[in-house]
């Protein structure tokens, strides 16, 4: 891989079709690729919807390729932002539709769900989230442990 297929922060430059710069047959998607177009200079914002659509689009163009077809380049259509921001509170911008609070919580929780593949998923998503709204507990909260250092060496010291 050449440097000039990597954009600053370590991005691999993809053409419209995703395919990496340089490359004939290898492509990427989501947070790894960057689409530069004249029109998206910098690539496309590294959020899900984006790699969903670029998958679908992928599959689409490598059967294109496998059966001599031409490809046909990636478009992103911006479904709109969603955001929690606590406990009962979120955030939804769905282009001129904009909620927030409880209603936009809910959505945002609707939304997360319904792209769980499979029953047993979603109900087992259904039942944890329940659990720990009852319980105001977060499995998914981050435990971070402070430790003493020598400030002269910046080294861990034993306890």
């Amino acid at each position: 891989m050449s440097e000039e297929s990597v954009l600053k922060g370590g991005r691999l430059i993809t053409d419209g079709i995703n395919r990496i710069k340089g490359f004939t047959n290898v492509f990427a998607i989501g947070d790894v690729s960057a689409v530069v177009t004249e029109k998206n200079p910098v690539g496309f914002p590294g959020v899900a919807q984006v790699a969903l659509q670029q998958g679908k689009q992928l599959v689409k163009n490598i059967i294109n390729l496998v059966n001599g077809k031409p490809m046909i380049a990636f478009t992103y259509v911006d479904l709109g932002t969603m955001e929690t921001i606590g406990r009962n509170k979120a955030v939804a911008n769905l282009h001129k539709l904009r909620f927030k609070g409880f209603f936009a919580w809910l959505l945002w929780m609707f939304v997360h769900l319904m792209s769980l593949a499979g029953f047993s998923n979603k109900a087992i998503v259904i039942f944890n989230w329940a659990v720990n709204y009852l319980t105001r507990n977060s499995d998914n909260r981050l435990i971070i442990h402070y430790f003493k250092t020598n400030t002269m060496t910046m080294d861990p010291v034993a306890r």
